[in-house]
């Protein structure tokens, strides 16, 4: 039976539940309610501690307390949280089912996830939010609100191609970029939180989105010279204790170029009518002084056309080309979206985004 274990109003922690177990969409919030001040509470999924935290609001990894489902495996996966009162603990679980479904979308396999949850709801942006439109068309119109030490006419303002592609191409990828602010970085050191990268398409020929990436563990990239033409170093990324990677101490004269790790997705020629790059990054906790001035990190989200999945780069772009490319905004403490689009927006992605994540 689904939350069986948190809704024993005697505990000292439970966890914040929305009625009854029912099929939802979107991001799952966890929140623990505690009464009294523990000296932490720990998360964990299926056994697995995943987040600890020593201070309220006790939410999973950090503000938001929002899980993806579509990062869990099919099954039922219990969520366990435990607050820790001096020598004493209480506990309260629930479980979840998630289901994975293969879609064949332009001759590729997508997925699409159910879930069976009594947890809330992240509630965002879906397609109604007049916030997400706003944001995808600031992001490819406005200039670069923090730019960047890289030397490309893009470092300074957004770069708009054509839509659709040209027909000799039939696979794409998202990417992004992190690299130092121009005007100087106060803290170099300090590390990046890249907890996602979404790309979705619009299919024609069904009229639906479909999410073709979904990254919310380590990223692939690598540090890159600020003109794109000289040899590369590895990154020295890690797994974020919050999800995803963290990234930071970029050397002078790099940039930090990152894309999904599960590579290129095929499509139909022709059949795309729009497409959503969505990368959402913060500081990450912890790496940084507050009392100071905060470290100054800008990133973009992009995209590249490629001719197939498999094709090599060429020197002379004849296999791959941008779709376009994003403006560089500031990474602040809080996490914020950032975006590159493309084509007929009128109508957006099934999304669940934070509202505070818009801007």
């Amino acid at each position: 039976m689904l939350g069986t274990g948190t809704a024993d109003a005697k505990k000292r922690v439970r966890l914040e539940k929305a009625g009854k177990a029912r099929v939802v969409n979107g991001h799952l919030r966890i929140v623990a309610l505690t009464r009294g001040t523990p000296r932490k509470v720990a998360f964990a999924i299926d056994g697995r501690s995943v987040y600890v935290t020593k201070s309220a609001p006790y939410r999973f990894r950090g503000a938001t307390g929002t899980l993806n489902p579509a990062s869990l495996k099919t099954g039922r996966h219990r969520i366990t949280v435990r607050a820790y009162f001096g020598r004493k603990r209480s506990v309260a679980r629930t479980v979840i089912r998630v289901k994975h479904k293969r879609l064949r979308v332009a001759g590729k396999l997508s997925r699409t996830t159910k879930v069976v949850s009594s947890l809330p709801v992240e509630t965002a942006a879906g397609a109604t939010n007049a916030g997400l439109g706003a944001l995808l068309a600031s992001d490819m119109n406005t200039p670069s609100e923090l730019r960047p030490t890289l030397t490309n006419n893009w470092a300074d303002q957004p770069l708009k191609r054509a839509f659709p592609p040209n027909p000799k191409f039939g696979a794409m990828t998202a990417w992004g970029v992190l690299d130092n602010a121009r005007s100087g970085n106060p803290q170099p050191n300090a590390k990046v939180q890249i907890a996602s990268i979404d790309t979705w398409l619009f299919i024609k020929s069904s009229r639906a989105w479909v999410r073709i990436q979904a990254e919310a563990g380590l990223t692939d990239g690598h540090f890159y010279t600020n003109s794109f033409d000289g040899a590369t170093l590895p990154a020295q990324q890690v797994v974020s204790a919050y999800g995803g990677a963290a990234i930071g101490s970029i050397p002078q004269g790099f940039n930090f170029h990152f894309f999904p790790r599960s590579g290129r997705t095929a499509f139909r020629a022709g059949d795309i009518g729009a497409m959503i790059v969505m990368v959402r990054a913060r500081l990450q906790p912890g790496t940084y002084d507050p009392a100071r001035a905060l470290p100054a990190y800008t990133l973009c989200a992009s995209a590249d056309w490629w001719v197939s999945t498999n094709a090599p780069w060429m020197a002379d772009y004849s296999n791959n080309q941008d779709a376009g490319i994003g403006r560089f905004k500031r990474v602040d403490k809080d996490m914020r979206l950032y975006t590159m689009s493309a084509g007929d927006l009128s109508t957006l992605p099934p999304v669940a985004i934070a509202n505070t994540e818009i801007r």
